[in-house]
């Protein structure tokens, strides 16, 4: 019976740290290791095993859409992919703009993307969009906009009724991309 440990990485800024050792031989903390049972079982010394260099996490803001940096960044980069936050209807003074769920979905779609371009991405690269509805009753109606501004073939997508979004607005759109 072989006894493995889980090693779990944590990553902070660029550096990667180990949280377990095996055999009292602590992993380098500059590199991740690609480990199997067997390398762990065989008593080799674990340095010889090749490393894979952690990338850093790049934070990203739009010029273009309000800033809210003391909670949250427009998007957030790492290797391979893009996370946008969710954006709500609002114009760049921070503003709610007028209109309805239809002009309010466009703000979003527009938010979003002033946040792909300055990710230095496209709808086009869009893998996942989740969109949050104050009223479902309003799911045809955003549906309108959306199929129209978004290219074809669209992102798989996920459309929920939240039961309160920030500052009370009736849509609040996020997505994912590829990077």
């Amino acid at each position: 019976m072989y006894l493995c440990p889980i090693i779990r990485m944590v990553q902070i800024d660029s550096s990667i740290f180990t949280t377990e050792n095996y055999d009292d031989e602590v992993i380098h903390a500059s590199h991740m290791h690609d480990l199997t049972h067997s390398d762990l079982s065989n008593g080799e010394n674990l340095s010889n095993f090749s490393t894979t260099t952690m990338s850093t996490v790049q934070k990203i803001n739009s010029d273009e859409n309000p800033k809210f940096t003391h909670i949250l960044s427009h998007a957030t980069k790492v290797p391979g992919l893009i996370f946008l936050s969710g954006q709500t209807p609002v114009g760049s003074d921070g503003k709610v703009v007028a209109g309805g769920i239809k002009e309010h979905t466009e703000q979003c779609l527009k938010n979003l993307g002033n946040v792909l371009i300055a990710a230095g991405s496209t709808w086009e690269q869009v893998v996942k969009v989740n969109v949050y509805l104050k009223n479902m009753d309003d799911f045809g109606s955003m549906n309108e906009v959306y199929e129209k501004f978004l290219p074809n073939p669209k992102p798989a997508r996920t459309c929920i009724q939240a039961a309160k979004l920030p500052n009370d607005v009736d849509i609040e759109i996020e997505a994912i991309a590829s990077a």
